[in-house]
């Protein structure tokens, strides 16, 4: 059992099963198109590299990324599941192939399918919700009306049964955490939040010129809204003393007894949010530590197990381009990365550290860095257009060994500063790519510290005439060139290169003193 499977069900009374994380999601995300052990486990939520040969984990659920239903690639992937016991594929789409259902009834895997319009990343982090809910379920006392402490899943269908009304439960920042599956009437609203784990932009915008989550904020009791293109929605928050942990939102208009209802539910349900994001935070300072560990070159071994004999390891490093800083919230955006990653590899590990997020990958020979490129321009790209961040990406170099990984760090970090320096459209690299404009900056950046560079001739020229000195080295002392360039006669440049080195007291002809002098400017160039 793999490190990461283990913290999901390391104290578990039982496993959860295929059937539970059915029970959970169910429509409109999951649909089962094969059904097959429902008691079969499933003890973590992986996606299978195509590009290599070793299986899945064993028990584990597969998302099908990229292998569509009537293709060899789903054929393969049910096959490889079947063999290595896997318990279920989840593919994208919504009818399946004959060959493949009789192919995944020979292998013994039940295959789910999900709508198209369901984000990947997003149903990752649901069907891991909906797993640690089932597995921390099984393990832990019985709480408020007989739900497991911390399933936010066996929430819902509490309320929804308590109220007569389909709930979601969601935290602060509108994510959904978890919903009801009882088979209740289900409007396109409410259907396009759960597939997108956030209520539709323009449904967040209405709520909040309505002041719903003003009043939220503000009380404890009960906040309606209505709006003539869905049913009614009733909301109530849910908190820990004055700390607002989440709501409960219900679809469809309640009567007196079910808002009652609602409100004590909402009481009830703080021992779950905070039991759940007590889960969250163990499991998200876990996996900070292992990837802090390893960037310091303290993970040999320990929290990685048989990984840390993997036969090369990179790093990848994501910054917000903005001066500001994050403008949205990173987890979203490492619930991205950690998709994306373990499409690379399933053993990568993605945590944020300081202000960075970082991926550290498991690097078989086969491997080569252009998974890597790729990995980071699509985490970019569906960053950008999904949650409107905009990132930079830099990639270190492959390293042999675990204990290397701060070698692979200091690559990625490098490619960082080249493109924060440089500016630009640009918001990928490797630090192979750019290697000899990182060397350059770390002179200049030492070059920066000696006095000398900052006085002298060259210091007291006026921008004007460092810009054509720089263009003229810049050139290789080519005057055409170099006019061409500043938009004057080669003449013009003669003259004012002439009366440049009379002014600095320059020798141009002199291959040491050109050095210097542009050395000179470019260390101007980064003060001031």
């Amino acid at each position: 059992m793999s490190e990461r499977t283990k913290c999901h069900t390391g104290t578990m009374a039982r496993q959860a099963t295929v059937g539970d994380l059915i029970a959970s999601v169910g429509d409109p995300v999951l649909r089962v198109a094969h059904a097959g052990d429902p008691d079969a486990p499933a003890l973590d939520v992986v996606i299978l590299d195509r590009t290599e040969d070793g299986p899945p984990p064993r028990g584990a659920v597969v998302l099908g990324v990229g292998a569509a239903p009537d293709s060899g690639d789903a054929l393969a992937l049910v096959d490889r599941a079947g063999r290595a016991r896997a318990s279920a594929v989840v593919l994208r789409g919504d009818e399946l192939p004959q060959r493949l259902c009789d192919l995944a009834a020979r292998a013994g895997v039940t295959v789910l399918t999900v709508p198209a319009e369901m984000p990947w990343g997003q149903l990752y982090s649901l069907l891991r919700t909906a797993l640690t809910g089932a597995s921390s379920g099984a393990a832990s006392d019985r709480g408020a009306a007989g739900v497991p402490v911390g399933d936010l899943f066996a929430l819902a269908d509490a309320v929804a049964v308590a109220v007569g009304a389909p709930v979601t439960v969601e935290d602060p920042q509108w994510r959904v955490l978890a919903y009801s599956n009882l088979g209740q009437p289900l409007d396109e609203p409410r259907r396009q939040t759960i597939l997108g784990r956030v209520p539709p932009a323009e449904w967040q915008e209405r709520i909040e010129a309505a002041g719903v989550m003003r009043r939220m904020r503000a009380g404890d009791g009960v906040v309606r809204f209505e709006h003539e293109d869905i049913e009614p929605r009733t909301a109530v928050p849910v908190r820990a003393g004055t700390e607002l942990l989440g709501s409960i939102w219900t679809a469809g208009r309640l009567d007196a007894a079910a808002e009652e209802e609602l409100v004590q539910s909402a009481r009830l349900a703080a021992v779950h949010m905070v039991a759940h994001r007590a889960f969250e935070d163990v499991e998200r300072r876990s996996r900070g530590v292992a990837v802090r560990e390893a960037l310091e070159g303290r993970a040999v071994g320990g929290r990685f197990g048989a990984l840390g004999a993997s036969t090369g390891w990179a790093v990848v490093a994501f910054e917000p381009a903005s001066e500001e800083g994050w403008e949205g919230d990173p987890d979203r955006v490492l619930s991205i990365l950690a998709l994306f990653a373990e499409n690379v590899h399933r053993d990568a590990r993605c945590a944020q550290v300081g202000e960075r997020l970082w991926a550290l990958v498991p690097m078989p020979a086969r491997t080569g860095p252009e998974r890597l490129e790729e990995l980071a321009q699509r985490v970019v790209d569906r960053t950008e257009r999904v949650l409107g961040e905009i990132l930079r990406a830099g990639i270190g170099g492959t390293v042999g060994r675990l204990a290397e990984v701060p070698a692979s760090r200091q690559g990625a970090e490098q490619a960082l500063a080249v493109l924060r320096r440089r500016g630009g459209d640009r918001r990928v690299a490797h630090i192979d790519e750019v290697r000899p404009h990182a060397l350059l900056m770390d002179l200049l950046d030492l070059a920066a510290g000696h006095a000398g560079l900052h006085e002298g001739p060259v210091a007291t020229l006026t921008a004007e005439q460092r810009r054509t000195l720089r263009t003229w080295l810049d050139c290789h002392g080519d005057v055409k060139g170099a006019a061409g360039r500043l938009g004057i006669h080669s003449n013009t440049l003669r003259y004012r290169l002439k009366r440049i080195a009379e002014l600095a007291g320059l020798d141009l002809a002199d291959p040491d003193q050109r050095l210097l002098a542009e050395v000179q400017l470019r260390v101007l160039d980064l003060v001031t």
